[in-house]
Formats: C-alpha cells, sequence, structure tokens
C-alpha cells in the first residue's frame, strides 16, 4: 500500500532539519535554533510547528507549560 505523501514548504523543510537534528525539542528551543540559523521570530517557528503538526509530520506533548515535539516523518520518507 502506498503511503500517502506529506508536501512540506521550504521553510516547513527547515524545521524538520532541526528536528531531525535533534529530538525531542521544545517550542522554545526550536524557536531559538531557527532563530539563529534564520533570523526568524519565535511566533514565526510556532506557527509552523504548528502546521506540521496538522499535516502529521511532526507530534506534539505537553510537559508541565512546555509543548514538546518529535518528528513523525522520516528524512528518507520526506
Amino acid at each position: 500500500m502506498e503511503q500517502s505523501r506529506i508536501d512540506l514548504t521550504q521553510a516547513e523543510w527547515q524545521v524538520m532539519e532541526c528536528l531531525w537534528e535533534q529530538a525531542p525539542r521544545t517550542g522554545r528551543e526550536a524557536a531559538e535554533y531557527m532563530a539563529r540559523r534564520t533570523g526568524w521570530s519565535r511566533s514565526t517557528t510556532l506557527t509552523l510547528l504548528q502546521r506540521l503538526e496538522d499535516k502529521g509530520a511532526v507530534s506534539s506533548r505537553e510537559e508541565g507549560r512546555k509543548k514538546v515535539f518529535s518528528p513523525v516523518l522520516r528524512r528518507e520518507d520526506a
């Protein structure tokens, strides 16, 4: 059975690279990483993480007041 493909934008791909490099990451950790790498604001990274979660490419869980993200989509499947 063929797996449905998740189409990623260039920006979403960059966030996935962040998670593939080290996971899990909190939203704050991902935002700080992306700010250093791209200059993006925290809200930009968090919006992209939410879009990726909506697409099924990442999952998240609550740890206290933190939201922790992990990739579901493997690099070789992207």
